[in-house]
């Protein structure tokens, strides 16, 4: 390769090294510049041939990863414990109660199964239009900070969200800048083999910068304890000091436990939901600047979760003089199966590049009582299944009576 040659060419060509070679491993003076981000007001030809190589590229970097996790995994993986517990997955986005993760044959096939689809989906929020401005910051200080960027994980085994953010900046800003610490926390400290194979293949997919130790694993950590407890402060202590927070597939799966009342997304009064656990606690320790990223299969609690973040950090605007609060950003156009809501803690500092009482393109204001207009439809799919709760258990406690007038008529 000449000095010359284009980044994804490079990067292109690492997929045909021998496993624990890397591109990223060569010197400065033989790698080109990266691509340039497209900026706000891109025009759509350039963010499709931008994100076309970038997926190219991401794909590419998942497949070095995904090779060595099966040479360390596959052993001690089982199809069918994997689709067991993807069937109590399935079930707990309709009653909010979330299975347990303690097989390792289960754990190290989610880990084998998921991790493309999984890692996919964050990337696709980073590089939606929405988080333009967002993906730029992130790449801007991979760039030039000193520190490898930091990121919380909330309920985030196998550390999915810190393989994502490498290939992320591996594909739009190269291999060289692919650095990051990934505070893993969990309830479930079976996890432990699977964070430490994925820490252990991350160094080795970007050895440039890249160490195993940083990326750990913290459990067990119940994202539904609420203050005072120790999960809330070890949640806090992360979160305050992390760059970017990641709760990915969550939230809807413990909404039993979280939901601080039962049923829809408002009261007759119009009172909305909130959240309760560890995430009034998350977004007051987030510091100024920094991303928090939700993850979903469905979206019925984000109108709950922009209550809760507005609750918990009153907003605090454009014409208030002392700034604090976030902003909201729903990013559209995404998989069917991936739904996203991101939120940026005020005031933003220089890290965004926009002058005081601004705001980031296509956000809006988290306020008390104001709801965004999708937010109308995320309230209706939430009735929708409180209502088909309702039927479930009033189908049950009529069988469970049938039965118990059988066994009465029996005797």
């Amino acid at each position: 390769l000449g000095p010359h040659a284009s980044a994804s060419h490079a990067r292109a060509l690492s997929v045909a090294l021998p496993r624990g070679a890397s591109v990223c491993a060569m010197p400065p003076s033989e790698l080109a510049c990266a691509r340039d981000l497209p900026n706000i007001g891109a025009s759509k030809k350039a963010r499709r041939r931008f994100v076309k190589c970038a997926i190219d590229d991401f794909q590419a970097a998942l497949g070095r990863v995904a090779a060595g996790l099966a040479e360390r995994l596959a052993p001690s993986a089982c199809d069918a414990a994997h689709r067991a517990l993807s069937q109590r997955m399935t079930a707990a986005l309709v009653d909010g109660l979330h299975p347990t993760f303690e097989d390792p044959a289960a754990l190290a096939g989610y880990a084998l199964h998921r991790l493309r689809p999984r890692c996919r989906a964050l990337f696709d929020v980073l590089l939606a239009e929405e988080c333009c401005s967002l993906l730029q910051a992130i790449v801007r200080q991979a760039r030039v900070g000193s520190a490898p960027l930091s990121i919380a994980s909330l309920g985030g085994g196998p550390a999915f969200d810190a393989v994502a953010l490498l290939a992320t900046l591996d594909a739009v800003a190269g291999g060289e800048v692919a650095r990051v610490e990934c505070e893993v926390l969990d309830l479930f400290p079976a996890w432990a083999e699977c964070v430490s194979a994925v820490a252990a293949e991350a160094e080795v997919a970007w050895p440039h910068g890249q160490r195993a130790s940083s990326i750990f694993l913290t459990a067990p950590v119940d994202l539904c304890d609420v203050e005072p407890s120790e999960s809330a402060d070890r949640t806090r202590r992360a979160v305050a000091r992390a760059d970017i927070v990641c709760v990915s597939y969550v939230v809807h799966e413990n909404e039993a436990t979280l939901s601080l009342r039962s049923g829809a997304g408002q009261d007759q009064d119009g009172t909305e939901l909130r959240l309760g656990g560890v995430f009034p606690a998350v977004f007051r320790a987030a510091r100024p600047g920094a991303v928090l990223i939700f993850l979903d299969a469905t979206h019925r609690l984000w109108p709950a979760l922009a209550a809760t973040a507005a609750d918990a950090v009153p907003y605090q605007g454009e014409n208030d003089g002392a700034q604090d609060g976030f902003d909201i950003i729903v990013p559209q156009h995404l998989n069917a199966h991936v739904h996203a809501v991101v939120f940026v803690r005020r005031p933003y500092g220089e890290r965004y590049g926009i002058a005081d009482g601004g705001r980031l393109p296509h956000s809006v204001p988290c306020l008390v009582g104001k709801t965004l207009e999708v937010f109308g439809l995320f309230l209706e799919h939430q009735r929708f299944n409180e209502e088909r709760l309702a039927r479930r258990d009033a189908s049950q406690s009529e069988g469970t009576y049938m039965i118990s007038h059988a066994c009465r008529q029996m005797r």
